[in-house]
């Protein structure tokens, strides 16, 4: 480290620091300035209509807001589309979600893309509190049981300024119900489908004098798996069981509102092996993976006074993969754990963060958002080079939303961070609203995007019979460059309502991180900074109500550029993404149907291996389409809802990727199980 370099470094704190002082000083000046703007104007509209078309939205903001007043663009997932679409988990849930593409690998579960990124560029919350445990990069989706979600608000692009590294790609936040007050409350479900999914589970509220509530829940997925052959035991799709689990203690007051959290999961997945047979025995080894994830969290929202509110959560979180290896006689059906510490290893990591928003709560022409951020992890592994790691990040973002007009809205913000082990830079973000009526929105963003290399990523040492993975310390951090501009417009009369919008975005990341072969002869892979990453893509959306019929319909595709074009002839690759979904209520039977399509177009993309030769990676393009029946009883305390999933019968699909995990079946990706009938009974007293 030379002087230099510190001095440089010295300076920009400095002038960073000056320039967020200038931020809160203005803030405290014109607090009480008076709003000489508008807001859209609420529509006539019903309230499912208006749950859909102008939802309320908390991520990144610094209070409850509509959709439409929002500077930032939000993509809502409602209980309804969670209900309709029967989601067990949160990958059920997105893979039918447009220009979100979501993979499979039987070993590992489902990991999404977003706006063609993916894996450590996309950050998942559970009420604002960040998920810990990623295996290749991504968090395991198959892991986040839906049960308990009221909704899900992803952002598209960098959130790096509020959120910071892992947010370069976007964020998706999963938002549980909140309890009812002064009210007992029982839920009760079972779910069933045919491929082997047998679900159930239960939750209980139980207030505790007229402001405050306890509550609990507890259910248990199982899926037995599908074998390769029936003459075999080695499972094409391995069976697992899941346990979740949840307490809390939330409680409201005049000032202040308490949200005390706790979320578990216990997983266990088999990987059976074939049977070895000798001329005195017959045995097999049977792979045993355990997972086990906790949250624990403390949501507080403080009114400090009539001007200024505060949110803030601190927790933990903590995420354990355990690998144990067992010997099975076939004869006695005994086991016996396998004496090899190469084979049987435990996996800790853990996050601790700390983090807090200022906003003011009378809204003028200028409001203000500000707050620190602290987030330590930890890693106590077999699988890391050094055992116990750790790297801390620390920072302080603002941001300004000035009307400067009756029609246009500005919002610059800036995060000034300070990493344990890579520089951050400073990190600036800028958004703006254009709205000539009340029908018509106009919005535009900038935002720059930073991702420190994980711990993972830096010390990973992954080496047995089937792996040879060593991570890379001299790794530097992803930087990006994220536009976006998009244009809605809504209206409603008589019995119609109906949104046209359009939203088209640009990623350009430096330095991409991925799993790249260093040395062909030991099969030995690396993260390395393979390259330049550029893309984007323009999004159609169209959503219609006309009496009890609802229609959505979003088309578009992405483009990947290729920074190897100079040898291919090939510029950029063009993806097409179609999502159709439409429900109708039979107003006489109380039936309401649902039919939902999603296709992919194949996506294609080049990388440079360690012999400096191109590859073509792609995955073929595929189409799922569901339908679903739902129905209530007894002023609906009692719900059926059954249906049919994937009735094209989609089940794998050529996938030719070096970022690939080693689970994976050669150049093939499985996508599903196959056709599926379900049944879903639920009560609610």
């Amino acid at each position: 480290m030379t002087t230099d370099w510190l001095v440089f470094n010295k300076k920009k704190a400095i002038i960073a620091v000056h320039y967020l002082y200038g931020f809160f000083a203005l803030f405290l000046c014109l607090n009480n300035q008076a709003f000489g703007g508008h807001y859209i104007e609420r529509d006539s509209l019903t309230p499912a209509q208006d749950t859909v078309l102008n939802p309320v939205v908390i991520t990144g903001q610094g209070n409850k807001v509509r959709a439409s007043q929002s500077i930032i663009k939000f993509r809502v997932l409602t209980r309804e589309t969670i209900h309709q679409l029967a989601a067990v988990n949160l990958g059920d849930l997105l893979a039918r979600q447009s220009n979100i593409r979501v993979s499979n690998d039987n070993m590992l579960g489902s990991s999404v893309s977003l706006q063609n990124l993916s894996g450590q560029q996309i950050k998942f919350l559970v009420n604002g509190m960040p998920i810990t445990g990623r295996e290749n990069g991504n968090i395991n989706l198959d892991q986040i049981n839906l049960e308990d979600v009221d909704r899900i608000e992803i952002v598209e692009g960098p959130m790096s300024v509020i959120y910071g590294t892992d947010a370069l790609g976007g964020v998706v936040n999963i938002i549980t119900k909140k309890p009812i007050l002064k009210k007992t409350s029982l839920n009760a479900y079972s779910y069933n489908e045919s491929i082997g999914n047998i679900n159930a589970g239960m939750s209980v509220t139980q207030p505790l004098g007229s402001n405050a509530v306890i509550l609990g829940g507890v259910s248990r997925n199982f899926f037995a798996g599908i074998l390769t052959d029936k003459n075999e035991r080695t499972y094409l799709w391995k069976p697992r069981e899941q346990w979740f689990g949840n307490i809390g203690y939330y409680r409201e007051a005049q000032k202040a509102t308490w949200n005390f959290r706790s979320d578990y999961l216990y997983e266990t997945l088999q990987n059976k092996g074939n049977i070895v047979y000798t001329p005195v025995s017959a045995y097999a080894f049977d792979d045993y993976f355990i997972t086990s994830r906790g949250i624990h969290s403390v949501n507080t929202i403080f009114n400090l006074n009539s001007k200024i509110r505060v949110d803030m959560i601190n927790g933990i979180s903590h995420y354990k993969r355990e690998k144990r290896v067992y010997r099975k006689d076939m004869v006695n059906l005994e086991q016996n754990l396998i004496d090899n510490s190469e084979e049987n290893t435990d996996n800790l990591f853990a996050n601790v963060m700390a983090r807090a928003v200022f906003s003011n709560r009378n809204k003028g022409r200028l409001n203000y958002l500000a707050g620190y951020d602290f987030n330590y992890d930890f890693a106590f592994a077999d699988r890391v080079d050094g055992k116990n790691l750790s790297m801390g990040d620390f920072a302080i973002f603002g941001m300004v939303d000035y009307n400067i007009s009756r029609y246009l809205r500005v919002r610059p913000g800036l995060r000034l961070a300070y990493n344990t082990v890579f520089t951050s830079p400073l990190t600036p973000s800028f958004n703006v609203m254009w709205e000539p009526n009340s029908k018509w929105q106009v919005r535009g963003a900038y935002g720059n995007g930073f991702r420190a290399p994980s711990l993972k990523e830096q010390h990973l040492l992954f080496v047995d019979i089937n792996h040879n993975i060593k991570g890379n310390p001299n790794l530097t951090p992803e930087f990006s460059h994220n536009v976006q501009l998009g244009a809605t417009f809504k209206n409603s009369h008589n019995k119609i309502a109906y949104s046209f919008g359009a939203n088209a975005y640009y990623n350009d990341v430096r330095d991409m991180i991925g799993l790249v072969l260093v040395d062909k002869g030991q099969e030995l892979y690396s993260y390395e900074n393979y390259g330049r990453f550029q893309g984007g893509g323009l999004m159609l959306e169209q959503k219609t109500f006309y009496k009890k019929i609802y229609i959505e319909v979003a088309a578009g595709g992405m483009f990947v550029r290729n920074q190897f074009s100079s040898r291919t002839g090939k510029d950029f690759y063009l993806s097409p993404d179609i999502t159709v979904s439409a429900s109708y209520d039979w107003k006489k039977t109380g039936i309401k149907s649902a039919l939902f399509l999603k296709h992919n177009g194949k996506f294609v993309n080049y990388i440079m291996n360690e012999l400096g030769a191109v590859s073509e990676f792609y995955s073929d393009a595929l189409t799922f389409l569901d339908f679903t029946l739902s129905k209530s009883f007894f002023k609906k305390k009692f719900q059926i809802n059954s249906g049919v999933k994937n009735i094209l019968n989609v089940r794998n699909i050529t996938n030719i990727n070096p970022f690939n995990s080693f689970h994976g079946a050669g150049s093939t990706m499985m996508l599903s199980p196959g056709r599926s009938f379900f049944i879903k009974l639920a009560l609610t007293l």
